[in-house]
């Protein structure tokens, strides 16, 4: 009798413990609550505006960079070209469309007697992705404030009555970007890449 009552029991026992867990199962919340989904979703746009933040800013600092090297390779190209050809070569820049466009130019016989940004015969031309500036604070943009083109004689070197004080600093717009060079120091038979300190070009 006493075995019984206590098969009776302990079957009573789980028939209350599987009863409960369903109880349970049935009032416990499924998923997400509202407001823990609204926590997700601001974090996770705090992240995602963070990473477009540096990689725009990436992204700046890398077209920054490039277009640096790359003016100062086709200017130290034309600079050649005017010592190998024994003939004069300018590179014009001009605004259109608050773009900055630089046509080069070469010169030949009486033409480099005076050559100017209208004669000659444009060699190729290119567009500028950023602006440019003569000066570190970026405040007199390329080519309003200086005359409108560099002209390199036929011995390659920098013609001294446009720019009788060199080097020529041509800087591009780079504010906030970390971009490692960002202007260009021209001189008489040189050409440096540098980096803006907020006042001049500091170069090697």
């Amino acid at each position: 009798m006493l075995t019984g009552r206590v098969v009776w029991y302990q079957a009573s026992t789980l028939e209350w413990e599987m009863a409960e867990s369903k109880t349970h199962m049935k009032t416990s919340p499924k998923g997400f609550s509202m407001t823990e989904l609204l926590v997700v979703i601001a974090i996770t746009a705090i992240f995602l505006s963070i990473v477009s933040l540096n990689f725009s800013t990436r992204l700046n600092k890398s077209s920054i960079e490039d277009q640096a090297r790359q003016m100062m390779a086709d200017l130290n190209g034309q600079r050649l070209q005017a010592m190998q050809t024994k003939t004069s070569r300018m590179a014009v820049f001009s605004v259109h469309s608050s773009a900055v466009l630089v046509a080069y130019r070469s010169y030949t016989g009486s033409e480099q007697v005076n050559p100017t940004p209208t004669t000659g015969t444009q060699i190729s031309g290119k567009t500028l992705k950023n602006k440019v500036y003569s000066d570190a604070a970026l405040t007199s943009p390329w080519p309003s404030s200086n005359p409108n083109y560099l002209l390199f004689d036929a011995t390659g070197i920098l013609d001294s009555q446009i720019f009788p004080n060199p080097p020529v600093f041509i800087y591009i717009a780079s504010t906030g970007t970390g971009a490692a060079v960002d202007c260009l120091a021209i001189s008489r038979t040189r050409m440096n890449l540098g980096q803006s300190n907020g006042t001049t070009c500091v170069y090697q």
